[in-house]
């Protein structure tokens, strides 16, 4: 999708995952340099292993920008450093008007 035109006030993110072990840390930011932490507020378990995560995350704290994006981090606490594996993102964004 094309970027927005304005800076958004509210980004949703969705996400599939399925954590083997250790927890992913996502963040997102829209001007593409200063991140916050996403606290996902619903979650569904499917197939046993994969769950779907949702967000609404307020961004009008963050610097303004056009340039929405998100990050996974991971602490890594085993030997081959497999933590989660992501089956799907799905980032989308609105303005105030």
């Amino acid at each position: 999708p094309d970027a927005p035109t304005t800076s958004p006030d509210t980004i949703y993110l969705f996400v599939v995952d399925e954590q083997t072990s250790g927890t992913p840390q996502y963040q997102v930011t829209r001007d593409g340099t200063t991140y916050i932490n996403v606290t996902f507020d619903a979650d569904w378990r499917f197939n046993g292993t994969k769950t779907v995560r949702r967000a609404t995350i307020n961004v009008s704290s963050l610097p303004s920008g056009v340039n929405p994006k998100m990050k996974v981090t991971n602490q890594v606490n085993n030997s081959n450093g497999e933590l989660y594996r992501l089956h799907a993102i799905g980032l989308q964004t609105k303005s105030s008007w």
